[in-house]
């Protein structure tokens, strides 16, 4: 920001009323260069009436906060400055506050702003420090109806409302996923795996969390194991306590604390892509959709019946791109999720 310096003198600020606050300043300095003086000859400060300000959050770049109010004695012409760590904007000659472009106002991380105004009468400066209060606002109640359709469908599938026993709050790794691969793997199998992992690693664009193979078994939080299911009776019993005599070609079971995913594993009878992510969904946290009517151009990948023409939908990228922001908390009800997820899509605008 853009200070004006001119030795002149030193500066005092003096405020402080509950009427009609006024800062002035005196100078020390006899020499005066306006033509129009004091009775005493010299000249006289500006005086920046002290004002409250405050704008709601989410506010957009060149929306107007209010002015700074100042007057001069002496009738001279006078120039607006401002000094903050934010983008404000003062307009010279009015003194006019307005957000600048690269402001994102949110009161959730700050709910205030400092900053100071520097009122020049051609001699003398008078500066002024303020605070811009930031304001609360529901955010949900201002976003378009495909962004509130984006918070419905978000927590639709994080809640699992698709079950008959919905969660009451959401679930989340809270570490990274190390995969361990194991029965009947070929490579060509290995090479869609990893095809698909770097495909969904895309997705997660705040945060370090990350899904990645790992050959050693030992090191996995995460293991899928392709095969019969006759194969993870001794492995797995509750799985396939579950899984055999059912319709099922694949299952998905996770393990959790205070809502936060430690542990998955993973079991699929057959090497179909659509069917690798549809449960590797489920291990994220995911329920199942309710996108997969014969009106969807394309079923979701998280349809409880998989088909080879499902695929992950641009929302559930979006889905699982907020899932595992690194702001975004595990063991949000239905209410905190809306305003969390309506927060962040307002500050990705």
């Amino acid at each position: 920001m853009r200070r004006l310096v001119y030795m002149l003198g030193v500066l005092f600020i003096a405020s402080c009323s509950t009427d009609t606050d006024v800062l002035t300043d005196e100078l020390l300095d006899n020499e005066v260069t306006n033509d129009e003086t004091a009775s005493d000859g010299q000249n006289n400060a500006p005086r920046i009436e002290a004002t409250a300000f405050q704008i709601p959050e989410h506010s957009l770049g060149g929306t107007t906060i209010g002015t700074v109010t100042a007057s001069d004695a002496d009738e001279d012409r006078l120039t607006f400055t401002i000094d903050s760590n934010y983008d404000l904007i003062i307009d010279e000659n009015t003194g006019e506050l307005s957000v600048g472009e690269n402001l994102q106002l949110d009161f959730e991380t700050n709910d205030e702003i400092s900053f100071t105004v520097s009122v020049f009468d051609g001699s003398t400066i008078v500066d002024w420090d303020a605070t811009l209060t930031i304001t609360d606002i529901n955010e949900y109640q201002i976003l378009s109806q495909a962004q509130k359709d984006l918070v419905e469908y978000y927590t639709f599938l994080t809640l699992r409302k698709s079950a008959s026993s919905p969660r009451t709050t959401n679930l989340k790794w809270g570490e990274s996923i190390k995969l361990y691969l194991d029965g009947a793997i070929t490579p060509a199998y290995r090479e869609m795996v990893t095809t698909t992992l770097a495909e969904i690693n895309d997705y997660f664009t705040v945060g370090d969390f990350t899904i990645s193979l790992t050959n050693n078994q030992s090191d996995a939080n995460a293991t899928l194991y392709l095969g019969d299911v006759s194969e993870i009776e001794t492995l797995w019993p509750d799985i396939f306590d579950i899984a055999n005599g059912s319709n099922n070609q694949g299952y998905a079971s996770t393990s959790f604390s205070n809502n936060v995913i430690d542990d998955a594993r993973i079991w699929l009878s057959i090497d179909s892509e659509i069917l690798f992510k549809h449960e590797l969904g489920h291990g994220l946290g995911l329920g199942h959709s309710n996108r997969c009517g014969s009106s969807e151009p394309v079923g979701s990948f998280m349809c409880s019946t998989v088909s080879p023409n499902h695929n992950i939908l641009p929302s559930e990228v979006e889905v699982l791109r907020y899932l595992y922001h690194e702001d975004m908390p595990s063991g949000l009800n239905e209410q905190e999720i809306e305003d969390y997820l309506s927060n962040f899509i307002l500050l990705d605008m």
